[in-house]
């Protein structure tokens, strides 16, 4: 599941306000795909 990599990402982030950014940016995007991907069907 992509969401769950958003969690470990930041988990290896030094610097917080990367690591906070990055899975800011990551789960947007990992979200916006599971939407993407649950209305493909309908």
């Amino acid at each position: 599941m992509p969401l769950v990599s958003c969690s470990t990402k930041i988990k290896k982030g030094h610097d917080l306000i990367t690591a906070l950014s990055f899975f800011n940016e990551a789960c947007s995007y990992n979200i916006n795909n599971f939407l993407t991907n649950l209305a493909m069907p309908l």
